[in-house]
């Protein structure tokens, strides 16, 4: 009988299974094929190409126009043709119409050299804006859950897939998640005095103040913005993510009041990871190092001069 299925003495079922799996892991690897193992999705490239939608959607575009631009051309033939213009350009030729096949086949050739030459031109030129955005327009959390998709459908399972991100040391624990209770405590209606405190049951995890701010520009045209005043996390509170939490509350306090913009110290900015621009990168200045956030997309465009 095959060695293969010897039974164990300890454990029959157990070792029958384990050496079954060996077996057809060995047989794989003959064959050339590499058993399958969680990818690091962080080192995941990203897919700038255009989805199948798109590429269905934008030939139909080019058939369309490729049609129409072959119907053009074999009109102005058939015109030129049957309305006799070409005798009265040069009297002395023979009036000579073409027939109805030459006016399928001239329709049939230009509507497909215009179609080929759209399609593939168009193509080399969209995939090269994709590739040029890449980084710029792409959704992170929509390629992390795409990733994940495709390695759950090979058979590995999220658990694997973040065992090996963490053996890389790509992936750094999740703190765990920590119900907060968030308080808006602004003593007054002011649109830029806001006030707000972080809870985690009765302890107080973090606070955040914020003032007037005022971006003047060469002309001594004001614009108003938020100014982050106090920002405190606790220590034992700063991994959790509260800090970008509060800030998230001063944020749409801001959209509310129709104020365009966040001012917040740059050191602020690293200590609690919100991630916002250097302002010097929209052309505001300011005397302290600071960082800068749009409250909505384009709020600062045309907007510069000395932060107040």
């Amino acid at each position: 009988m095959n060695d293969l299925f010897t039974p164990h003495p300890e454990n029959k079922e157990k070792d029958a299974a384990q050496r079954i799996k060996e077996e057809a892991e060995r047989i794989e690897l003959e064959r050339g094929k590499k058993p399958k193992v969680p990818e690091n999705i962080f080192s995941r490239p990203i897919d700038v190409t255009q989805s199948e939608e798109a590429r269905r959607s934008r030939f139909r575009t080019v058939v369309i126009e490729a049609l129409l631009f072959g119907a053009f051309l074999t009109a102005i033939t058939a015109i030129y043709s049957f309305t006799g213009i070409d005798l009265k350009l040069n009297p002395e030729s023979e009036n000579k119409s073409p027939s109805i096949v030459f006016f399928i086949t001239e329709f049939v050739v230009f509507s497909g050299l215009v179609g080929v030459g759209d399609y593939f031109l168009t193509e080399k030129r969209v995939n090269e804006y994709n590739q040029k955005m890449a980084g710029v327009s792409f959704n992170l959390d929509d390629e992390i859950k795409k990733a994940l998709e495709e390695q759950e459908a090979d058979g590995i399972s999220k658990e694997d897939a973040a065992a090996l991100n963490n053996s890389n040391g790509e992936e750094k624990p999740v703190p765990k998640e920590i119900p907060l209770t968030i308080k808006d405590v602004s003593e007054s209606k002011s649109l830029t005095d806001k006030a707000f405190e972080a809870y985690d049951n009765e302890t107080l995890a973090g606070k955040i103040k914020t003032c007037k701010g005022v971006i003047l520009d060469s002309v001594g045209f004001e614009t108003v913005i938020l100014n982050v005043s106090e920002f405190s996390v606790p220590e034992e509170y700063a991994k959790n993510a509260v800090g970008i939490k509060l800030f998230d509350e001063v944020k749409k306090a801001a959209m509310a009041e129709g104020l365009g913009a966040i001012v917040v110290s740059s050191e602020a900015n690293q200590k609690y990871g919100l991630c916002l621009s250097d302002s010097s990168k929209y052309g505001i200045k300011s005397a302290v190092p600071t960082c800068i956030c749009e409250v909505y997309p384009g709020a600062l465009m045309g907007v510069n001069g000395q932060l107040q």
